[in-house]
């Protein structure tokens, strides 16, 4: 089975919302910390991009946590997860928090 990895490079989307029409533009973002991610995930929580586990990993232990707060100028690294984790889905609940599900690590072999 052949598994194509989402590739988590220095891209930031910005969209104009008008009264009948909405308008987006790539724009180029700094590059992150630890270079390009395959198989992270990627969520906005209130303007902030959030990018979520992938590789490389932190220390080879760690899921990688980087965000870009509005009008940033670099990634910065966040909390960390547990595990390494690739390709996880995640999202924001009704409060705010990130939820951060499935996906699968190398000891899931």
């Amino acid at each position: 089975m052949k598994v194509k990895s989402l590739v988590l490079g220095a891209f930031a989307i910005s969209c104009v919302a008008g009264p009948a029409t909405a308008a987006c533009v790539w724009k180029a973002a700094p590059s992150f910390p630890t270079g390009d991610r395959r198989g992270a995930f990627a969520v906005n929580q209130s303007g902030t991009l959030v990018a979520i586990g992938g590789r490389p990993f932190i220390g080879g232990e760690n899921a990688s946590v980087h965000y870009f707060p509005p009008g940033g100028t670099a990634w910065q690294s966040g909390q960390p997860l547990e595990h390494p984790l690739m390709q996880p889905g995640a999202g924001v609940d009704g409060s705010g928090r990130i939820l951060v599900f499935g996906g699968w690590s190398f000891d899931d072999t």
